[in-house]
């Protein structure tokens, strides 16, 4: 994924390896040669290795091992957390991750000062809301950014839109929706809205 990742126009690539390990003895087992493996796939991008949630104590001097033995192999790694104040513990990027649930100013301001160099808007803030926090932050020392999810399967079926193929039913021209309708069972249509992904700038 990260290597396909590079080939798109985009700045940070943020790497969460966690998924692939069943307890946290692995994951640190493997974790330094998994990022040196993924920043060799990428080309001009920044990889920022987006650390656990609700990490503790032990598992953050662990981190630390691995980011002094990756900087020792000029091996340039950013790091994304949700611990404010963790930049005091590494010589690296820290980016604020969504996790942190930033939804007003006064969060912006306050982690504004926790040496943050970026942060990760709460995904269930609207355009609205979006654009009045923008206004509305007065330091900004801090970039802000928002999560677009785009996951291939939302929805898995077992009806059959095959007919999708020939784009007989994706016409959009004259509404906001596209109908899809089962090949065998007619009485089974669904709306298929069109979403628009919205960037926000500060």
């Amino acid at each position: 994924m990260v290597e396909i990742a590079s080939k798109y126009d985009v700045k940070k690539i943020y790497f969460d390896p966690s998924y692939l390990f069943n307890n946290p003895e692995e994951y640190f087992e493997n974790i330094e040669q998994i990022l040196t493996n993924a920043l060799a796939k990428i080309t001009t991008q920044e990889l920022v290795w987006v650390l656990p949630s609700f990490i503790s104590d032990n598992e953050i001097e662990n981190c630390m091992k691995v980011l002094n033995s990756l900087e020792s192999k000029k091996v340039p790694i950013s790091i994304m957390s949700d611990v404010p104040g963790i930049n005091k513990l590494f010589n690296s990027n820290i980016y604020g991750n969504h996790t942190l649930n930033v939804w007003n100013n006064f969060c912006c301001e306050e982690l504004s000062e926790s040496g943050l160099n970026s942060l990760i808007l709460s995904p269930e803030l609207s355009y609205d809301e979006m654009k009045i926090l923008v206004s509305k932050y007065i330091k900004k020392d801090i970039d802000l950014e928002i999560i677009a999810h785009g996951n291939l399967e939302v929805i898995v079926s077992n009806d059959d839109f095959s007919n999708l193929k020939d784009n007989k039913s994706l016409n959009m021209k004259k509404q906001d929706y596209a109908i899809l309708e089962d090949k065998k069972r007619k009485n089974l249509s669904i709306k298929l809205y069109l979403i628009l992904i919205i960037k926000v700038t500060s």
